[in-house]
Order: C-alpha cells, then sequence, then structure tokens
C-alpha cells in the first residue's frame, strides 16, 4: 500500500510517500508490519534570502593534535567561514584542559573572517582534553544572542578521547540535547582512530545533527565545506514525523534519527532538512489481537517549527484476516529492503562493539543471525540476497581481530546510512 502526492501547496517538503510491506494481519495478534516514510526537502528557491546561520567553530587543541592536524583544521575551519556572509555570525573556540574562545559570537564579515582565519593559524597544540568545556563555550556564544528564525549549529572537532571536565557519555548527550531544545543543533567530526565514536555519535544524534569520520585532517577541509554548505542550504527547518494510532497498535523507529513517544504518537526528529535533501526511514506496527475484518488505523503527519504541517496528513490501515489469507498476502519488496538494511546497519555497528572488546565469535553470529533472518524472506529478491552475501562476509571478517580504521569506518558508514547519508556523511539528495 501506498500513499503518495507529487502536487502540493507546501513549498517546505517536494514529495512524501508512505508505504506498508503488508496490510493484513494475524486475527490471533502477534503480526509485525513496517512503515517505509521517505520525503524530499523542497528546492532552495531562487532569489529568495536565505535565514541567517550561526556556527560556532569547537576545535580540540590538544597534544594529539599535533603532527600538522591542528594547522589542517585551523585552514577548514577558515575555509568554512568564507561560505558565510555578512548577515550569518560566528565564533570560534579552541580547548585542550583549558578553553580559549578565540573569536566571541561576531557577524561573519569579511574583516573578522580574515582575522579570525589569523588567529587560528597562531593556536599551538597542548594538553588534555576537555572537549565538554570547549563546546559549552561556543553553545553558550551563540545562546547568549540567539535571534527568531536563525539556524545555529556548534560543529565540534576532535581527535581524542573526553578526559577533562564532564567526561560522562550519557550526562554530554543529554546536555546535547538540552541544547538542542534552546535551538543550537551540534554536530561532530572525529579525526583518526582515537576518538570515541559513541559519544561524539551520541552528542549529535541527541542533538539532530550529523556524524563525521575523517581518517586524516586532509579530510577535514571537505567535510567543514559539507556541513557549513549544507547548513547555508536548509529549506525544511525543524521537520518531524508524527505516528499515531488510532487507538491501539504500538510503534518503533527502526532508523537512527531521535525518536519519542509524545503520549499520542511516535515523534521522529530528522532535523534540519536541506534543498533536495532525500530521507527514506523506516518503522514497525506490533499489532494486538484482533477480530476478522476488524480494522487499525495510523495517521502519519509530517511536521516542522513549531508544529507547523508540512503535507497532509496519510493515514494508513491494516485488517484483520484469517491466518491463510495473511500468509498468502504480497509483500512489498521496496519496504522488505528498506528495512533489511536498517537491520543491517544496526547490527554492524553493535558488531563493531563487540569485535573491539575481543568478543569475535559474538559479533560474527549476531551478523550472522541478522543475515538468517532476511534470507528467510528474500525469496528470489537480487538486493535481499545481495544483503544476506554481504553479512555473512562480514560475519567471517568480524570473527578476526579488526583494526581500528575498519572498525570506525563501517560504524560511520552503517550510521550514515541508517540516516539516509552517503558514506562520507553528506546528505543524499533527490536526483
Amino acid at each position: 500500500m501506498s500513499n503518495s502526492h507529487s502536487a502540493h501547496p507546501f513549498k517546505e517538503i517536494q514529495s512524501f510517500q508512505v508505504d506498508v510491506d503488508r496490510q493484513l494481519v494475524r486475527q490471533g495478534g502477534g503480526s509485525q508490519r513496517n512503515l517505509r516514510l521517505q520525503l524530499t526537502a523542497g528546492a532552495a528557491p531562487l532569489g529568495k534570502e536565505r535565514p541567517p546561520v550561526r556556527v560556532g567553530f569547537v576545535v580540540d587543541r590538544s597534544g594529539s593534535m599535533g603532527g600538522g592536524k591542528l594547522e589542517l583544521a585551523a585552514q577548514a575551519v577558515g575555509e568554512a567561514m568564507d561560505l558565510l556572509s555578512d548577515r550569518d555570525e560566528f565564533n570560534v573556540v579552541f580547548f585542550d584542559d583549558a578553553v580559549d574562545t578565540v573569536v566571541p559570537q561576531t557577524p561573519a564579515t569579511a574583516s573578522m573572517r580574515a582575522r579570525a582565519r589569523a588567529s587560528c593559524q597562531r593556536v599551538q597544540p597542548g594538553g588534555s582534553t576537555n572537549l565538554s568545556g570547549g563546546w559549552a563555550q561556543s553553545c553558550q556564544e551563540l545562546g547568549a544572542a540567539h535571534q527568531a528564525g536563525s539556524l545555529d549549529l556548534c560543529i565540534l572537532l576532535t581527535d581524542g578521547q573526553a578526559n577533562q571536565g564532564e567526561t560522562d557519555p550519557k550526562v554530554l548527550c543529554d546536555h546535547s540535547q538540552q541544547m538542542r531544545h534552546l535551538g543550537v543543533v551540534t554536530t561532530c567530526i572525529g579525526i583518526g582512530d582515537g576518538f570515541a565514536e559513541d559519544l561524539l555519535k551520541g552528542m549529535a544524534d541527541a542533538a539532530d545533527g550529523r556524524f563525521y569520520f575523517v581518517r586524516s585532517a586532509n579530510q577535514l577541509k571537505a567535510v567543514m565545506a559539507t556541513e557549513v554548505g549544507e547548513a547555508l542550504e536548509v529549506t525544511a527547518p525543524g521537520v518531524a514525523l508524527e505516528i499515531a494510532p488510532r487507538g491501539r497498535g504500538r510503534l518503533q523507529a527502526l532508523g537512527s534519527f531521535r525518536s519519542l513517544w509524545t503520549g499520542k504518537a511516535l515523534r521522529i526528529e530528522l532535523g534540519d532538512l536541506c534543498s533536495g535533501q532525500f530521507i527514506d526511514t523506516v518503522v514497525q506496527i506490533l499489532c494486538p489481537d484482533g477480530l476478522v475484518g476488524e480494522q487499525l488505523f495510523f495517521d502519519v503527519a509530517l511536521v516542522g517549527a513549531e508544529g507547523k504541517a508540512l503535507w497532509p496528513v496519510q493515514t494508513v490501515t491494516l485488517r484483520y484476516d484469517t491466518n491463510d489469507r495473511v500468509q498468502d498476502q504480497p509483500r512489498d519488496r521496496g519496504v522488505d529492503q528498506a528495512v533489511a538494511q536498517h537491520h543491517a546497519d544496526r547490527a554492524r555497528m553493535e558488531a563493531v562493539g563487540l569485535n573491539r572488546r575481543g568478543d569475535y565469535q559474538a559479533a560474527g553470529q549476531l551478523l550472522t543471525k541478522v543475515a538468517d533472518r532476511i534470507a528467510g524472506y528474500a525469496a528470489s529478491d537480487d538486493k535481499l540476497l545481495q544483503l544476506v552475501r554481504e553479512l555473512r562476509e562480514d560475519a567471517t571478517r568480524y570473527e578476526q581481530v579488526m583494526d581500528e580504521y575498519s572498525r570506525k569506518m563501517d560504524y560511520a558508514q552503517s550510521h550514515n546510512r541508517s540516516k539516509t547519508r552517503l558514506s562520507d556523511g553528506a546528505s543524499t539528495r533527490a536526483r
């Protein structure tokens, strides 16, 4: 079943489609059904002035950033600043065990950007890593001068572990989510093989930001340009999906987007979407028991900042039927493929942790289990069978010692894919 529209009065969203894998459910209960939700953000209108963007650049200057990394990071920040215009603002904070506000919040005029670039190039690597202090200082700079309608983005760049100030990942992720409630998005960039991806990914997810892994500092310019460039092209700020059951039925988000139960609906935070950005995510429906002919209804809404409706509400209908009819109904293979990919990505991220802890057998078994589950409904579908083969190959690889770069690359790519982003972290754009 597919609900979609191609023409609409809402400029923020170009298209929105809802598909369900199967519409019939068992009368005895226990059926699981999956919704695939695909949307494309609207294109930036020509000639229209965009909202101002305010960026905080937070750069690790601890001792591990020596050997040329800090210089490359400063250059990347300088080039990203030059993407801003006079109506935008920025701040620059460097941190080791101490926190240094190199540039307080300031308009991004040409003269201020030039002064900031010179100041950044003079910074030298120092001591430990007070990640929390540097990040919080930049967020405070942004928050102190918040403007209605602006997009506030804090970009945190580090190559190491938080070992000064607040170091508890849960506390830092909670603080990141609190800052998001105040309007600040946090994006995290991890360099090399020494940073904690769970922390950086967690902080970014909690604030509806992005998580990037760069193998070497040479990649920083491209990543920083991508992140700031996309912020300048946001056409749909604060987008969220809300799936509300009319009565019975439980819902669970399968992707990596932040989600919560509001008491009435499952809300999935998609964040600020840039021009032409494509999102493809999945929600699982857990069906209770019911009588043949009875129906379950789920209303799917797409909303923006301050609850603005971005699309007409679409309703998904499931119907109870006999076990034979439920068993014989056709499957939507597109939904199956999306669900299988999400399960594979989650398994790979979990397997990274198992391999790192030396539990190689458990890592391989996890991937094999997911491969077997997908094989159970793949039939002759080429995409599903290819995914099964890849998972089984990965299972063999994860049953052995892996180098840290490979672990981090696998983790980052799986996480990016689960948020419909490219392997390098950039947004997927509609063709």
